[in-house]
């Protein structure tokens, strides 16, 4: 009788070829599945030995883990391409109301959630402290004026007759140069063509005369800006830049126009003039400049040259005629001797090349940033208005700016930019060499053998450093935006405690002036623009005597600010804001449709805040309905079509929270830094404008003084003139006295308290209102040249009533 374990084994072995054949009998299914063609070998029946089938069964769980890692790779890789679709439309913006819901549900709310209000509220604060000291600097700029006014009335009144009349002529010259009025007029132009460049852009597409263009660029950029770098002016030079290129980029159909059809190139050049530009060449080419120009260095290639030089030499040296002169260029070539100098000159050319190459690359973070940038925008403004154009195409564009227009020079030139005393006429030419093989190199364009056939052996050394080229402009172009870089932005513009300064010549002053008269229509779209105000205040342009002196012109501002925050952006900011609250708080199960728009989720939230009763959400849901129904009101977005421009704001904002948070704490940082100078700015403005005060009272105390036996005394008056008298004084112009009783009308003039005074009108029978004058008011008169003074009964002369309070009041 078996015994109870071997009927165990038994049975456990009958279960595993149970286990077996089910296996066996899965697997023929599945093979008949995926290949019918196999049925007929599997029903065969095939005797095999327990080896082969232990084969078999290791075969089949091989093949199986193959086919399974296989599916799981393609699982992945359909995963990947759809996350990475899913991406791409992300950074787009390009997502449904549905996806912004789900990826914010998912996404953790950031501690920051008012960084939008807090900007907004800062920007309102600023500018009203903007205006208030706006405000106050035009009260002290009033006062400054006034006090220089009656100190120069003084001085008239100190000048004897004959000074009197050298100092009137003095005055006539001067007027035949440059009036203080003008020179106010055009420091108000100037400072409105600096802190507003789109009009200079505007400006610099109309003309088309090449003289004009570069006589124009170097008063725009050498003088109005500044020669010398400065983060306030680099700024506002920027500016400029950035609309020429967005101007040129509405006129250009492909890359290669913006350097041919184009004022851009003259810009950048006049740009690469001043000093960071020169300094740059200096620090970058001078040591390697140095070294080669006292190297014997020659880079003539052309092999008949090389040939008929050495059969000169050689019958120099022998007295032997060669016979060998007539060859081909080809034959020239042939050569041993010549094949073998062209070799050397070769290896040369490439070694120095190479030398002024590493000096260039090592040197990428020193190009003037302004350069860099502005090689940033003409690039990435290529690349999205001409998307067939290749990288090389576009770097094609920087290569002129930053090495043809730029490095280039520097090394064809060395002694134009300082970078050594002189070259020699021999090292010119090899100079040229040097640049051609590196221009070539930059373009990254073999020499072509039609046409450069003896530069062609510097192919190869161009084409394996192509790739150190293309790494070098990539990286050139890797720059900060200026706000960011210079840590400047236009409401530091607004509280600077210093007023510009520049220096410009009277020819400059001129040339603007002619140049804008000529195209104001074109630059300007309405009769009230502030540069036609100014414009119609200057009159025609004049022209004056010592055009090369420098005048030194303080801008000024004419025009008050009057920039605010705008209710739409704060209601749309505050809408975003708004709608990312309550679809953080909606359940996922709330949008029932497929595709549901924002319209359909938000009614959706409205029905499930009100069927729960939700305290917290409702009143988020009623803020942003009537917000989205006021910029419906507005046109900013629409509900027709579900707010789906708006919904891609959203997931924009979503998709680059964490730049956007980034941005939004460099702003609050300027913002804050702002504040602070304008405060600073209010602080100093409140303390000149008491001493101004002070000032002006101690003048206007000193014009009512007079010398009563050698003691300086007050004089107060009356003073009493016919009114006759005052007629014949040309001091009364036309009054409404009536002729009857002109004869025995009475004026009594009274200092009521220093730089005023009263005037009384005596006229029998009659009570008239007495008239108080302001000195300061006539003296500001005067110097606009207004000749009237015109009361409500009475018109006086400006310069005689002057005189004559002078003469009774200020001996």
């Amino acid at each position: 009788m078996p015994t109870l374990a071997a009927a165990a084994a038994e049975e456990s072995s009958d279960d595993e070829e149970a286990v077996a054949r089910k296996r066996n009998k899965k697997r023929d299914s599945w093979l008949m599945r995926r290949n019918p063609s196999m049925m007929a070998l599997l029903s065969a029946p095939v005797a095999l030995t327990p080896e082969e089938e232990e084969d078999n069964e290791q075969s089949w769980a091989e093949e199986r883990q193959c086919f399974v890692m296989l599916l799981q790779a393609r699982m992945i890789l359909r995963r990947l391409v759809h996350e990475k679709m899913f991406f791409e439309r992300k950074n787009q913006g390009d997502l449904t109301a549905i996806e912004v819901f789900r990826l914010l549900t998912a996404q953790k709310e950031a501690p920051e959630t008012d960084f939008v209000t807090e900007i907004t509220e800062l920007k309102r604060n600023l500018l009203s402290e903007i205006r208030k000291v706006n405000e106050m600097e035009r009260e002290v700029d009033a006062l400054d004026k006034s006090i220089g006014l009656l100190i120069g009335n003084v001085y008239d009144v100190k000048l004897d007759k004959r000074s009197r009349k050298k100092h009137e002529e003095a005055a006539k010259a001067k007027t035949d140069t440059l009036s203080a009025v003008k020179l106010e007029k055009y420091s108000n132009l100037f400072y409105l063509l600096q802190t507003e460049p789109l009009y200079l852009a505007k400006l610099m597409d109309c003309i088309e005369d090449p003289d004009q263009v570069h006589a124009l660029l170097d008063t725009i950029i050498l003088t109005l800006y500044g020669n010398a770098f400065a983060p306030r002016e680099e700024f506002l030079l920027l500016s400029f830049f950035r609309h020429s290129i967005d101007i040129v980029m509405s006129h250009v159909n492909k890359a290669s126009d913006f350097i041919k059809q184009t004022f851009l190139p003259d810009m950048v050049l006049t740009y690469n003039k001043r000093k960071q530009g020169q300094d740059f060449l200096v620090a970058t080419l001078a040591s390697v400049m140095q070294k080669f120009l006292h190297a014997p260095v020659k880079f003539d290639l052309n092999a008949r040259l090389i040939h008929d030089t050495m059969i000169t030499e050689a019958e120099i040296q022998t007295g032997v005629k060669s016979t060998s002169r007539n060859l081909t260029d080809g034959e020239c070539a042939a050569v041993p001797e010549v094949q073998a100098e062209i070799n050397k000159r070769v290896d040369g050319l490439k070694s120095w090349c190479q030398q002024f190459l590493d000096s260039i690359m090592e040197s990428v973070n020193k190009v003037p940033y302004g350069l860099r940038w502005i090689c940033k925008q003409i690039h990435d403004a290529c690349h999205d208005a001409f998307p067939q154009a290749t990288e090389d195409d576009i770097s094609k564009l920087i290569v002129h700016f930053v090495y043809f227009r730029f490095i280039n020079l520097g090394i064809v030139t060395p002694d134009t930019f300082g970078i050594v005393s002189q070259v020699s006429p021999e090292s010119v030419f090899s100079l040229l060499q040097v640049s051609k093989v590196l221009y070539n190199l930059f373009n990254i364009t073999p020499f072509n053998p039609s046409t450069e056939r003896w530069m062609v052996p510097l192919n190869e050394w161009i084409m394996d450093h192509a790739d150190i080229t293309r790494k070098f402009l990539h990286a050139l172009i890797q720059v900060d935006e200026p706000e960011d870089y210079l840590q400047v932005d236009r409401y530091m513009e607004l509280t600077h405690l210093v007023k510009p300064v520049i220096l410009i010549k009277p020819r400059e002053l001129t040339l603007t002036h002619e140049i804008l008269q000529e195209n104001l229509s074109d630059i300007t779209l309405k009769s009230s623009d502030p540069l036609v105000t100014i414009m119609k205040e200057l009159g025609s342009p004049e022209s004056y005597p010592n055009e090369s002196m420098d005048i030194q012109l303080t801008l000024v501002n004419k025009f008050p600010v009057n920039e605010q925050v705008s209710e739409e952006s704060v209601l749309y900011n505050k809408a975003k804001s708004l709608t990312m609250q309550v679809l953080r708080q909606l359940p996922p199960e709330i949008a029932k449709s497929s595709e549901p728009t924002l319209a359909d989720i938000l009614e959706a939230g409205s029905a499930y805040a009100k069927e729960k009763g939700d305290a917290q959400l409702q009143p988020l849901l009623h803020d942003l309905k009537e917000c989205l129904a006021k910029l419906e009101a507005a046109g900013k977005v629409s509900k027709a079509d579900g707010y789906s421009a708006f919904t891609k704001a959203v997931a924009l904002e979503i998709a680059n929270r964490q730049k956007i948070r980034e941005q939004q704490k460099k702003e609050l940082s300027r913002l804050h830094a702002s504040m602070r100078n304008v405060s600073r700015q209010h602080k100093y403005l409140q303390e000149q404008r008491q001493q101004y005060l002070q000032y002006r009272e101690l003048c206007r105390e000193g014009q009512g003084k007079t010398k009563v036996k050698g003691k300086l005394t007050k004089v107060r008056g009356p003073f009493r003139f016919k009114y006759l008298e005052l007629v014949k004084k040309g001091v009364v112009i036309d009054s409404e006295v009536p002729k009857l009783v002109q004869k025995v009308t009475k004026f009594e003039i009274t200092c009521t308290e220093p730089g005023v005074f009263r005037i009384e009108v005596k006229i029998p029978g009659v009570t008239a209102e007495p008239l108080e004058i302001l000195l300061d008011d006539l003296l500001e008169k005067k110097s606009k040249n207004i000749e009237k003074d015109v009361r409500s009964h009475v018109t006086l002369d400006v310069n005689m009533t002057i005189f004559l309070i002078n003469k009774l009041f200020n001996k």
